[in-house]
């Protein structure tokens, strides 16, 4: 997707360039920042620290508990019993992993809600659709 035009430093000539694709971390701190002020009141939202690069601390977390395949934000309710929805974010193009489509199923199984976003406006959209932001 061109975004935004450039003059080319040798030739002079205007150019489209890309924007760079946003990394995963990025999305999801924008999705983040806009559910801080728009969460309503009784829902709690939190993330899932899965991504680690360092292998120790991927070790360590592990064995504290972290579960392969997790979504990468979780928010409850209580709206006439207790309501959960998972939510994995994706960059665009991106597919779900083989451990990730077994914690689908696995929420799926408890009578949970999971869902999937490629990028930060589909991600506020979704949560948007379970009624968990109010106005803009």
């Amino acid at each position: 997707m061109i975004q935004a035009a450039q003059k080319h430093l040798f030739t002079g000539r205007w150019r489209g360039v890309r924007e760079p694709r946003r990394k995963e971390y990025e999305i999801q701190i924008a999705v983040v920042t806009e559910c801080k002020w728009r969460l309503r009141p009784g829902v709690v939202m939190l993330s899932i620290p899965n991504e680690e690069a360092d292998k120790a601390r991927a070790a360590k977390k592990k064995a504290m508990g972290a579960l392969a395949g997790a979504a990468d934000l979780l928010f409850a309710w209580d709206d006439i019993g207790l309501h959960n929805l998972w939510l994995e974010l994706k960059r665009d193009g991106g597919g779900l992993s083989p451990a990730q489509l077994e914690f689908r199923v696995a929420v799926h199984a408890i009578g949970g809600f999971y869902e999937i976003a490629h990028g930060a406006d589909e991600a506020i959209a979704t949560i948007e659709k379970y009624n968990l932001l109010k106005g803009r």
